[in-house]
C-alpha cells in the first residue's frame, strides 16, 4: 500500500503559521475561537476523507475502507519535516465533530448494538466481545470508528453480488467466514485488499450485515455467515442447526470435488510417467508407476463415489427449498382466492347471469332496429309501380270508350272493360 503525503495532498501545509494551527491541540478553541476551532476541524474532515479515497496508508497500518483507529490514523496523516516530525494531537476531537456528522460510527456502540439485540447467535457474542474490552482487557490507548459511508458502499457490492450468483437459499447462501471472504468479498470488492483486513474491521463487517437482515453466528470458534437474499422475508432470516449441517455437507462435497481435481492431475501425470518409463525400457518402472496409479485411480473412484452422494444430499435440500416455495405460492394463491371469493353466493352470481342475459337481448333488440334499412325493399317498390301502371291503363281505356261512346261508332255499348273483354274484328267490321 503507497503512503499518503499529506504535504503533497494539501500544499497549504507549507505555511508555517497554517501548519502549527493545525497540528497543535485546539480541542479547547471551540468557545474560545469558534472560527479557527471550525476552520481546523473542515481541513482534517477533508483530509481523512481524502486518505480514505486514496485507498493508502501509513506503512500498511491505516485500515482503510470502513474501519479506522485513532492512532493509526495519526500516524497516517503526520507531517515529516526537516528535523522533526509533526502529528496532529486533535485527531480525537475531528473524530468526535465527524461522529456528529454521521461520517463515522464509534466502533463500541455500533457492536453494542448488537449485543443488546434478542438474536442469541449474534448478539451474544458481540455483547461478551465488547464487555471484555472494558474488564479483562486493559484499557486501550485509541479509539475505533467504522466510516459509515465505506461500510455501506462495501454491503452494498456484496450482497449485490450475492444476489446475482445465488440461485438455491437454502445452499448457496450459507459461508464460512474464508468462504464467505473467497467467494463472496473478493470478486464483488476487488479494489480491497482482504488479506490486510484486520479482525475489528470483520467485525464491524459482520454487524454492518445484521444490521440489514443477513444471520451472523459463532460456533466453535468459528463465523457463519447467511446472506439474505433479495426474494427472503430479512425478518425470517435465522442461521439454524439445520443450516450449519447443510453447510457441513456442502464443505465436505467441494472438499472432495478438490481432492479430486488433484487425484486427476496426479494420475495425468503418472500416466505421462508411465509412457516415459516405457519408451526407455525401463520395465520396472514402468510396473511401479503403474501401481501408483492404480492405487490412485482406486481413491479417485472412492472421491467421486462420495461427493456423488453428497451432491445428491444437496440436489434433495435444493429441490426441498423449491417445492416449499411451490407449495407457499399455493397457499398465499387460496388465500388471495378467498378473501376475492368472500360474500359472493351463488344467488348473487344467477342474478348477474341473468341481468346479463336481460342486457344481450335488449341489445339484441336495438342491433335488429339500427339495421332495419330505411328505403324500402326493391320488391316493394316494383309492386307499387306496377300498380300504378295498371291504374294509369284502366284510366286511358275509360276516356277511350267515352270518347267512342260520344261519337256513337258503336250500337251497342261497350264492355265496361275493352281490355278484359276484347271486341271481335267481325262485329267491327
Amino acid at each position: 500500500m503507497a503512503t499518503f503525503d499529506v504535504s503533497k495532498e494539501f500544499p497549504e501545509l507549507s505555511d508555517r503559521y497554517r501548519r502549527i494551527s493545525l497540528y497543535s491541540d485546539f480541542s479547547n478553541q471551540r468557545e474560545l475561537n469558534p472560527v479557527n476551532y471550525e476552520a481546523n476541524v473542515a481541513f482534517w474532515r477533508r483530509a481523512i476523507l481524502k486518505l480514505l479515497d486514496s485507498q493508502a496508508g501509513c506503512n500498511g497500518k491505516v485500515a482503510l475502507c470502513w474501519y479506522l483507529r485513532s492512532d493509526h490514523l495519526g500516524e497516517a496523516l503526520a507531517y515529516q519535516g526537516v528535523d522533526s516530525r509533526q502529528i496532529p494531537l486533535s485527531i480525537s476531537t475531528v473524530m468526535d465533530e465527524m461522529v456528529k456528522l454521521g461520517d463515522l460510527i464509534p466502533a463500541e456502540s455500533y457492536l453494542s448494538k448488537y449485543g443488546n439485540s434478542s438474536n442469541q447467535d449474534w448478539g451474544g457474542w458481540f455483547w461478551r466481545k465488547v464487555s471484555g474490552l472494558f474488564t479483562s482487557a486493559p484499557p486501550k490507548l485509541y479509539r475505533e470508528f467504522a466510516v459509515q459511508s465505506k461500510l455501506a458502499n462495501t454491503i452494498d457490492r456484496i450482497l449485490k453480488h450475492f444476489n446475482s450468483v445465488c440461485v438455491y437459499t437454502a445452499t448457496d447462501s450459507l459461508f464460512d467466514l474464508p468462504g464467505f471472504i473467497c467467494k463472496i468479498c473478493r470478486p464483488s470488492t476487488p479494489d480491497i485488499d482482504w488479506d490486510a483486513i484486520s479482525e475489528p474491521a470483520i467485525d464491524i463487517l459482520l454487524a454492518g450485515l445484521y444490521e440489514r437482515g443477513c444471520a451472523v453466528r459463532k460456533e466453535g470458534g468459528v463465523n457463519y455467515i447467511k446472506l439474505i437474499n433479495s426474494s427472503v422475508n430479512r425478518n425470517a432470516m435465522k442461521l439454524t442447526d439445520v443450516d450449519l449441517n447443510v453447510l457441513s455437507v456442502k464443505k465436505a462435497y467441494e472438499r472432495l470435488r478438490t481432492q479430486s481435481q488433484k487425484l486427476e492431475e496426479q494420475i495425468a501425470g503418472l500416466h505421462a510417467k508411465i509412457k516415459e518409463s516405457v519408451q526407455a525400457g525401463n520395465k520396472s518402472q514402468a510396473v511401479r508407476q503403474l501401481k501408483q496409479r492404480k492405487q490412485l485411480d482406486s481413491l479417485l473412484d472412492n472421491r467421486l463415489a462420495a461427493a456423488e452422494n453428497l451432491n445428491a444430499i444437496l440436489n434433495q435440500v435444493q429441490q426441498t427449498e423449491l417445492d416449499r416455495l411451490v407449495v407457499d405460492a399455493y397457499q398465499e394463491g387460496s388465500k388471495g382466492l378467498r378473501e376475492l371469493l368472500a360474500g359472493i353466493g351463488v344467488d348473487q352470481v344467477q342474478t348477474a347471469m341473468d341481468q346479463i342475459q336481460d342486457a344481450l337481448a335488449d341489445y339484441a333488440d336495438v342491433q335488429e332496429t339500427i339495421s332495419t334499412p330505411l328505403v324500402p325493399d326493391d320488391d316493394a317498390l316494383e309492386a307499387e309501380l306496377n300498380s300504378l301502371l295498371r291504374e294509369e291503363a284502366i284510366d286511358a281505356s275509360d276516356s277511350l270508350i267515352s270518347q267512342l261512346e260520344k261519337m256513337k261508332i258503336f250500337n251497342d255499348p261497350l264492355p265496361a272493360d275493352p281490355i278484359k273483354s276484347p271486341v271481335p274484328t267481325a262485329e267491327l267490321g
